[in-house]
């Protein structure tokens, strides 16, 4: 298991624990024992059978493209621009309008310890429905949870570390896409400079990937689009080319789908249809459909919450 998969376990989990919990009315503190025992024993399983990431040093990129060393200047420009990007992130974070919805939601389970029952705007009690699609994918209850967990605010959490944390694993992922893409250090080094400068350069419109990333990537739809997306198709492009170990990439393809439930209810909506356009894809170029229809599976939380939405809320 990589430490990738780890993480979009832990989604899931919490995408699974919380949101019964939002129905049945549980209290948050409740939901912070559920998912520290949940993940306590989802660790000591995964460590019964030797399979945590691994600690150990791994085989250094310089292995694979020992005749030509230009990669490194590449690598450490990308590193320049990445640190630049978590000043930005950290020092001049961004305030969004958004917040009275999204930190507002957390902010009132943190302090309240209810979720979904007052209103974030006027602080009211409010109808379960009112929360809308957020109550299918609430990840603002994650913010809160992790805020009781460190004893820091959802508000000083989501606009400090979380940017951090996300910057740093979209940057990741696009390196993990960009060595499947083009096989080399250099090439993905590249391919991780273009779109550092794509995204530094990308204000042009509030809606791009780069103005996601570094304005507001505390937001569910701004993981969506600028990690859960390209994680995709990397997994897509595993099946692709990689026949003998396709069953790592068909779980990551599980778990980024199940972790696009818990960070937006737009990733529950579009997910499947992106899913969908690559499983036709490889259907037709492999002309085969025993992995498309495997692959088609991970729609399944999709298509649950799509019917709890129109039944329930």
């Amino acid at each position: 298991m990589t430490v990738t998969t780890l993480i979009l376990s832990l989604l899931c989990i919490f995408e699974c624990i919380c949101v019964p919990a939002i129905f049945l009315h549980v209290r948050l503190w409740v939901v912070v024992l559920l998912y520290v025992m949940a993940v306590l024993v989802y660790v000591y399983v995964l460590w019964r059978k030797k399979q945590l990431p691994a600690i150990k040093k791994q085989k250094s990129d310089c292995a694979e493209d020992t005749a030509d060393n230009s990669w490194i200047k590449w690598k450490w420009l990308c590193i320049l621009l990445i640190g630049f990007q978590l000043i930005l992130v950290v020092f001049y974070t961004h305030i969004d309008d958004d917040d009275a919805w999204y930190l507002g939601t957390a902010a009132s389970a943190y302090e309240t310890g209810e979720m979904f029952t007052q209103s974030p705007y006027t602080g009211n009690p409010i109808e379960l429905s009112a929360g809308g699609d957020y109550v299918l994918s609430p990840l603002p209850m994650l913010w809160a949870v992790l805020g009781k967990l460190l004893f820091i605010h959802p508000t000083v959490l989501a606009h400090s570390i979380v940017p951090v944390f996300v910057l740093l694993c979209a940057y990741a992922v696009y390196y993990m896409l960009g060595k499947r893409l083009f096989h080399t250090p250099k090439s993905a080094w590249l391919f991780v400079l273009f779109l550092s400068l794509l995204n530094i350069f990308g204000y042009y419109s509030t809606r791009t990937t780069g103005a996601f990333l570094l304005f507001r990537s505390w937001q569910g739809k701004a993981i969506f689009c600028t990690v859960l997306v390209p994680l995709l198709f990397y997994y897509f492009l595993g099946l692709c080319k990689e026949e003998k170990e396709y069953k790592k990439d068909l779980l990551g393809i599980y778990l980024t789908m199940g972790a696009g439930c818990l960070v937006s209810f737009t990733a529950v909506s579009l997910m499947p249809l992106l899913l969908g356009a690559m499983a036709f894809t490889l259907a037709v170029g492999k002309r085969e459909l025993h992995l498309p229809v495997k692959m088609c599976g991970a729609m399944i939380p999709n298509v649950i919450l799509v019917l709890i939405y129109i039944v329930a809320l």
